[in-house]
């Protein structure tokens, strides 16, 4: 059990934590070499009983609240053999324990460092560096010598010449210039952990060198790592601006949702260009599509192609990350995207009982579609003319072509319960939405707020949060999805208020992401809550906060 470290913050495989010493630890954290060998302070006598090997088992760990990873200088410059040790020790060691990696740190890494679940670092290598004559900055190192002015504004670089640091003979000015740098690197890391958004960062960082990159694109293959840690969503937007974007675990999750918990409808399918603004119905080129479809909108299936997300069910286009994505748009599309489409489309149809296919998808994606649709013995309809989906002739050949596929009265095929349906089946996998929306549940308001009710508007189940686009239950509602079983949270006998720590979880669906809404189940009791830990991780950890309750109900 551990007794000083707590998690407070999780951004995937990186965390906001703290130590509770004698002086309070906030981690990440550079620990000043110094420091580290004089011995002051709780930490260094924490970390010379802590020091564990590459290889070591459960049955061998010790107790402790911190782990220094033996010989963790070795793991530089060696992606294959960084993500392989410290993803491997990370599944070991407890979730709410700091892993430290002794002369491993440096400006440039320390961003991956932290995103694989490093905890503490420290200032050997900078030190080592300013020694050799090496000035640093956030995006990599530079011989002092090849200098002509200071490249930062810290108190070093502001009040001293290059001449002056590079005539110093004690390095001590080369030296708190490297350390502020090192320092500045770390306040930025804390920062997008805060707002969620430290994988972004991650991508940026992998640009400046190879072994980076090559990191990051081997921890993404070895995608289970990531996958147990990254929450479910989040407020800022998915910033998708790399070949490594494709290999995002949100993206990964998105398309294996859609073809393993969504059910595809029948009729005439339309297919649909993806737009900057979100979520797409809102967008300029929808709203002149709908326009012109109106008068038999109810008889299509409307799905939208995009990159990195391969294909967004019209009823699913408010689930994150569906409508909080960003990605650069060039009408070109690389081999890698146009294969996702390939292979969710292929899924689609045939998963899908669809009569006929329009596509009105222009550029690579036109002949895509033809190909995929003419496989699957549809007959399909290109109503793109000219290039431009937008065009005159081509939104005529569209209406034309709508109005001949779709009689006049045809009954809808999606309604605002399909889109419930859809995003409780997506959230909490098939069949949710069905127990969920019996013959006596009534939706009110608009779809992107909306609330569901028993019929009669007497007792809420639910509400839509516009946020991310998840249904958030009520007691009531949650009862209606208990035998569906999954996403629950069993809790020992105590009636929970505002939160419920690690050690009161008695078990936990291992499928539960962090922000993921959730059942708690307890003695005569059901409520509902939003998760800030993963279901393993609710059991393996002895302290910090595990779930944030919404509401509770005792039930006999």
């Amino acid at each position: 059990m551990t007794r000083y470290f707590e998690v407070v913050k999780r951004d995937g495989p990186a965390r906001i934590g703290r130590l509770l010493l004698e002086k309070r630890v906030e981690t990440p954290y550079i620990l000043r070499s110094d420091l580290l060998e004089k011995g002051e302070g709780d930490l260094p006598e924490l970390i010379r009983g802590s020091v564990i090997p590459w290889d070591i088992s459960q049955d061998e760990l010790p107790e402790g609240d911190l782990f220094t990873l033996r010989s963790a200088k070795l793991l530089a410059r060696d992606s294959k053999r960084l993500v392989r040790v410290i993803t491997g020790i990370r599944e070991v060691i407890p979730p709410d324990t700091a892993l430290y990696t002794p002369a491993l740190a440096t400006p440039t890494n320390l961003a991956l460092l932290v995103y694989l679940g490093v905890d503490i670092v420290d200032d050997i290598i900078p030190t080592i560096r300013s020694y050799q004559g090496v000035y640093l900055t956030r995006d990599g190192e530079i011989a002092i010598s090849r200098l002509k002015s200071p490249l930062c504004s810290c108190e070093i670089c502001s009040n001293h010449s290059i001449d002056e640091m590079r005539d110093d003979t004690s390095c001590k000015l080369l030296l708190s210039h490297n350390l502020a740098t090192f320092n500045e690197e770390l306040r930025v890391i804390y920062h997008r952990i805060e707002n969620g958004m430290i994988r972004e960062y991650v991508e940026y960082k992998c640009r400046l060198d190879p072994y980076l990159t090559e990191a990051l694109r081997l921890l993404d293959a070895g995608s289970s790592y990531l996958e147990r840690r990254t929450p479910a969503g989040r407020r800022t937007p998915l910033i998708v601006s790399s070949i490594e974007s494709l290999d995002r675990i949100e993206v990964r999750r998105f398309i294996e949702r859609v073809r393993v918990r969504y059910t595809p409808h029948s009729g005439v399918l339309l297919l649909l260009p993806c737009s900057r603004r979100k979520p797409y119905s809102i967008s300029k080129t929808h709203r002149t599509i709908i326009d012109v479809i109106r008068k038999r909108r109810a008889g299509l299936h409307e799905v939208i192609l995009t990159s990195p997300l391969a294909l967004v069910p019209r009823e699913l286009e408010l689930v994150y990350p569906a409508a909080h994505y960003d990605t650069p748009v060039t009408g070109r599309w690389f081999e890698e995207e146009l294969n996702l489409v390939r292979r969710a489309l292929a899924s689609l149809l045939d998963r899908g009982s669809y009569t006929d296919m329009i596509v009105h998808v222009g550029g690579d994606l036109m002949d895509l579609c033809r190909e995929v649709g003419e496989l699957f013995g549809l007959d399909v309809h290109v109503t793109v003319k000219d290039g431009s989906e937008l065009s005159h002739e081509s939104l005529e050949s569209l209406r034309s072509k709508v109005f001949e596929l779709v009689s006049p009265g045809s009954p809808p095929i999606l309604t605002r319960y399909d889109i419930i349906s859809d995003t409780l089946d997506y959230q909490f996998g098939p069949g949710a939405g069905r127990l969920f929306l019996r013959e006596d549940a009534e939706i009110k308001g608009r779809i992107q707020s909306c609330s569901i009710y028993e019929r009669g508007g007497r007792v809420l189940l639910g509400r839509m949060i516009p946020d991310y686009g998840f249904i958030a239950l009520t007691p009531e509602g949650a009862e209606r999805l208990r035998d569906h079983g999954s996403y629950q949270v069993k809790i020992g006998d105590f009636v929970p208020k505002g939160s419920i720590l690690a050690p009161g979880v008695i078990s936990a669906d291992h499928g539960i992401r962090p922000g993921d809404e959730i059942i708690i189940l307890g003695d005569g009791l059901i409520g509902t809550g939003k998760a800030v830990m993963s279901g393993w991780e609710m059991e393996r950890a002895t302290r910090g906060v595990a779930v944030m309750v919404r509401s509770v109900k005792e039930v006999y």
